[in-house]
């Protein structure tokens, strides 16, 4: 039924391009006629006007307007993402880069940055020797490879609130975010974060 109507309404769309241009042609004419007949001629060309703007929507609806109307959104998730939607609720930031052939992320900004005076360490890693190094600038993101349109794979992500590290995916979503999986194992098992661009300017850390 719906294929239907679309024949349908293209079938009109046809027939009125026809009568468009059957007046268009009026212009051709206006030289070679009396000021009189100009003049009939003018005003029957303009009346055609109306017509042509039901045409025009018709085609906008149905995507044959030029495409660059339509241009798909830059699956490029290269910059800066924030953790949160809401302003009160975003601790960190994470700038994804490339990083020989992959992607990588690496803490940009944080909302608290110094615990005790002291910029804050990765004091919960499994590595005694890695307790030491600063949270501002370390890479948390590692490995991302594009494995399907808006997806990339075979990454990890290091959680520093746990010293755990995860098997990870990245998906770009069609409003915009990015949704990172974390899990052991099976993606099944696991847990997923929202992560959208920042609305305002962010200063580094570091």
């Amino acid at each position: 039924m719906i294929l239907c109507n679309k024949i349908s309404i293209f079938k009109k769309i046809l027939n009125q391009c026809n009568v468009v241009h059957g007046k268009l042609m009026v212009f051709k004419n206006l030289t070679r006629t009396s000021a009189s007949k100009n003049i009939k001629y003018a005003a029957n060309a303009v009346s055609f006007l109306p017509q042509i703007t039901p045409l025009f929507f018709v085609l906008f609806v149905f995507g044959v307007s030029s495409p660059t109307l339509y241009a798909a959104p830059s699956e490029d998730i290269r910059g800066i993402w924030i953790d949160h939607r809401e302003a009160g609720k975003q601790k960190v930031a994470v700038l994804i880069e490339d990083c020989n052939g992959t992607l990588c992320g690496r803490i940009y900004w944080m909302k608290k940055p110094l615990r005790d005076g002291r910029p804050k360490t990765d004091m919960r890693n499994p590595d005694p020797a890695l307790r030491e190094r600063p949270l501002c600038g370390l890479r948390i993101l590692n490995g991302f490879k594009r494995s399907e349109d808006n997806t990339w794979g075979n990454g990890q992500i290091y959680s520093p609130s746990d010293g755990n590290t995860f098997s990870s995916t990245i998906h770009l979503e069609k409003e915009g975010s990015i949704k990172i999986r974390g899990y052991i194992g099976i993606s099944l098992f696991g847990k997923t974060l929202e992560w959208v661009r920042p609305s305002e300017k962010l200063e580094p850390c570091v």
